[in-house]
């Protein structure tokens, strides 16, 4: 692992009454974005966010609840994606060709695996000199988060998987609704509105039925992360590392932390069938199923899902 450099911007936000700070990590030889939010003496809960998606799609009252219930929060943009380095492109991808060998077991080459983004989690912690971490993975960043709790459990104290899965090749397809939304990423092309509606109408597909999110707020946001970073490529290479990574049965049977698992019953693009696998994997595991939630962080479950992690985090702390 490469020395590890903090840099702090001197641009410090406020949400309402929480100080958040901005700053980059360089580390594992990838530079990361972060922000920091609430007092730095209180436990650090950090968040590993999903594929393509920036830092910014933890919403930011979410986040805020979080720090509400005495935490000190971390979200980061995974690498490839949002304020984070690109990593240099070395081969040409063909994505139904290497989705096809995922499938049948075997395991494409790819620029990077999952387990470089956990290295690149791991390299961010130390950077920050955190300890006892919270840690709270959703989707890819649940894979993500199984690999570092597999690994460095040393690291953590406890660990939160949010509608993520094992990503073995048995498990159910994403439902075919969402097959159209892979296919038409190139039709979106750069222009700014084209993509924003391409990328809208895919969230509205995924997202939880019983507790819709507000159309112009998730037009807002996806716009200002359109005009922060849009990077294809970068996602074309998260989804190749996802696929190159295969099956995490055997990093998922060795996880010992205190973990708690979340999924929503109206999941299209990972059946809630996962956690349960998930569940019977790692040993005393929780999990709570949510009727009528998708693929997403709604507003309407902004409060169950963060007394659900912090429940956890201090049922594990009370023992």
């Amino acid at each position: 692992m490469n020395d590890c450099l903090v840099t702090l911007h001197p641009q410090t936000l406020f949400f309402a009454d929480i100080p958040i700070t901005t700053g980059t990590v360089q580390a594992n030889g990838i530079e990361l974005a972060y922000e920091s939010w609430g007092e730095i003496d209180k436990p650090v809960m950090l968040l590993v966010m999903g594929l393509s998606c920036q830092m910014w799609m933890w919403p930011d009252p979410f986040v805020a609840l979080l720090v509400k219930q005495g935490f000190r929060v971390i979200r980061f943009d995974n690498r490839d994606i949002g304020g984070s380095n690109s990593v240099k492109r070395q081969m040409s991808i063909n994505l139904p060709l290497s989705y096809a060998r995922y499938r049948l077991g075997g395991l494409p080459k790819a620029h990077y695996t999952l387990h470089d983004m956990a290295e690149d989690t791991l390299a961010l912690i130390n950077a920050l000199k955190l300890t006892e971490v919270h840690l709270v993975g959703v989707s890819m960043g649940g894979m993500i988060a199984q690999l570092l709790a597999a690994k460095h459990p040393d690291k953590l104290a406890s660990l939160t998987l949010l509608m993520t899965s094992t990503n073995h090749p048995n498990l159910p397809t994403p439902d075919l609704r969402l097959i159209k939304f892979v296919f038409a990423r190139k039709l979106a092309g750069r222009n700014k509105q084209r993509v924003v509606d391409h990328q809208q109408a895919m969230w509205e597909t995924i997202g939880s039925p019983a507790y819709p999110t507000d159309p112009i707020m998730l037009r807002q946001l996806l716009e200002k992360c359109f005009d922060r970073d849009f990077r294809p490529a970068g996602m074309m290479r998260q989804t190749h590392a996802i696929l190159a990574t295969g099956s995490l049965i055997k990093w998922s049977r060795e996880i010992t932390l205190p973990t708690q698992i979340i999924h929503g019953i109206a999941d299209l693009l990972i059946s809630v069938k996962a956690s349960f696998q998930l569940k019977q994997l790692i040993t005393g595991a929780k999990l709570v199923t949510i009727p009528g939630m998708g693929h997403d962080i709604p507003q309407g479950l902004y409060q169950p899902i963060s007394d659900i992690i912090t429940n956890h985090i201090k049922i594990h702390e009370s023992a």
